[in-house]
């Protein structure tokens, strides 16, 4: 192999478990990258609280590019960078730029509260007419109300309130910006017009202006301040660029964007993103809660599904009934997660008869839902378990992706595997035989940073567009078709038996919600 030469480009990913930085070449070859985990933190007298600190958040960011730096000849040959990520914990700044108050994480419930007041006072589908969201707990404007609830002496303080990765640009750069798609997780944004939404603002009693200046993804928005160069090792005119959220830019590396594809991005949930050219807010879109909301790819938006409990779930089994195959594990210097998948491949198709719901989070639509074991027989084994659990997700792919064809009048013809899952060819060759479709796996496993690094180099200029980034980037590592016989066998499975166990669970889940209602 011929040595990489720059330029070369940044994505700085902000996720819920690491905050990453991973440098590649104008074709997408990873050269050196750092990473480092995002600790929640829980104040004292409230452990149920989650919070991420912005001085970590911060400190953790310097150290990830002073170690890239180091490693790198010439630094100034970085020619760009951009932040992606999560997208909803937001940090409030004073008029110096000073944060007020740790972000809260976007699975501390304590905005609960605030969630049904949106609900009753403005209510859920004159929200998604305008924002593209379903109200949920965890978007940003919760945790504004909450803190102007519980904290008013902080709120008067805020001078502007930026998501975690608004405000790592403004640490870099010393402005306030974000992009379409971040601005669209705090549900503020009117994603038809592309702006803030004043009639949003003016429900909450909230001016627009304490948000930042929104762009499309990509933008050039100003180097890194003198200060910041010296503390990273980057030169002071590297260029910093809107990024996007985290599963829309997993999607540039891939080549989802448009019809036909699809991506399944797995990890602490399994995420669906499909891309779509105009926003499709119609009450069947609504009543099926998905998220529809600016794409990093200019005039593309996003069509966001997912299983709350997906590749998860096997850590889950593994944790609490995997200590057999967690010291066959240790015994062969393997991981008790290989011995696992390796007992389902060896298990027949369909788990003789064993099937799994993959509802232990509930459901958007239904809070109450809960994940089953159903066929359970005396025969059953450890191995019959893991492969029900896998099938399980791979059928919940399958019924996520039908429902996105008939909502969006498409034909999904190719699936792309990226996350933690898409290494293991047992569960991606599963993917194809259940949902019958082609799946792909991608060289890179680190999809959403190499986005980032997509946009970055598109803010710079060293990619005249999207299409000419993806025909350097874009490598695919390897196909898998489904097999014919097994395809068969799985669809009467799916048909006959999946798509019935929700429906036919509901009412004795929500009984069950009912009689445990303080539990868990």
């Amino acid at each position: 192999m011929q040595p990489v030469s720059p330029p070369y480009l940044l994505g700085i990913d902000v996720g819920t478990t690491n905050l990453k930085a991973n440098l590649y070449d104008v074709e997408g070859n990873w050269i050196t990258g750092s990473s480092r985990p995002m600790r929640a933190i829980s104040p004292s007298g409230h452990p149920e609280w989650s919070a991420y600190d912005p001085d970590e958040l911060w400190n953790n960011t310097v150290e990830n590019l002073r170690q890239i730096s180091s490693q790198v000849d010439h630094p100034e040959s970085i020619a760009a960078l951009a932040v992606v990520g999560m997208g909803e914990p937001i940090i409030p700044v004073d008029r110096h730029g000073k944060w007020l108050y740790p972000a809260i994480c976007w699975f501390d419930r304590r905005t609960e509260p605030q969630a049904c007041w949106w609900r009753r006072h403005f209510g859920a589908r004159r929200m998604f007419a305008i924002t593209g969201q379903p109200i949920s707990f965890f978007l940003s404007l919760n945790s504004i109300m909450w803190i102007r609830e519980y904290d008013p002496e902080i709120f008067s303080q805020a001078c502007k309130w930026l998501v975690v990765e608004d405000y790592l640009i403004f640490k870099l750069t010393g402005r306030y910006v974000t992009d379409y798609s971040i601005a669209s997780r705090t549900m503020g944004f009117d994603v038809t017009r592309r702006a803030w939404s004043e009639e949003v603002f003016a429900a909450a009693d909230l001016d627009p202006a304490i948000m930042p200046e929104v762009h499309p993804s990509g933008t050039p928005v100003g180097t890194l301040s003198r200060e910041v160069a010296v503390l990273t090792g980057l030169a002071a005119d590297t260029v910093v660029a809107t990024g996007g959220h985290d599963h829309g830019c997993a999607t540039l590396p891939a080549r989802v964007s448009g019809e036909g594809s699809i991506l399944n991005s797995t990890g602490t949930t399994d995420g669906i993103i499909g891309v779509v050219d105009s926003p499709r807010l119609s009450d069947d879109v609504y009543e099926a809660t998905l998220p529809v909301y600016p794409h990093p790819l200019r005039g593309k938006y996003q069509v966001m599904d997912g299983i709350m409990f997906g590749a998860v779930a096997l850590d889950w089994y593994r944790d609490r009934f995997g200590a057999e195959a967690k010291a066959r594990a240790e015994a062969s210097g393997e991981s008790a997660y290989d011995v696992l998948l390796r007992d389902a491949e060896r298990a027949e198709v369909g788990a003789r008869g064993l099937f799994w719901l993959p509802d232990l989070r509930g459901l958007a639509i239904d809070p109450a839902a809960r994940g089953a074991f159903v066929g359970l027989r005396e025969f059953h084994t450890n191995a019959d378990f893991v492969r029900a659990i896998v099938e399980g997700i791979c059928y919940e792919l399958r019924r996520h992706i039908d429902q996105y064809e008939r909502l969006f009048q498409t034909s999904i013809k190719r699936i792309v595997v990226v996350g933690g899952t898409s290494r293991s060819a047992f569960w991606t060759q599963l993917r194809a035989d259940v949902t019958g479709r082609s799946v792909e796996t991608l060289a890179t496993h680190e999809a959403t940073s190499l986005g980032g690094a997509m946009l970055a180099g598109m803010a710079a200029g060293v990619y005249a567009d999207y299409e000419a980034a993806a025909r350097l980037v874009y490598r695919m590592n390897r196909e898998f078709a489904p097999a014919a016989d097994r395809h068969e066998r799985y669809d009467r499975c799916y048909h006959d038996i999946y798509c019935r166990l929700y429906p036919a669970l509901s009412g004795l889940n929500a009984g069950i919600a009912r009689l445990f209602a303080t539990d868990g």
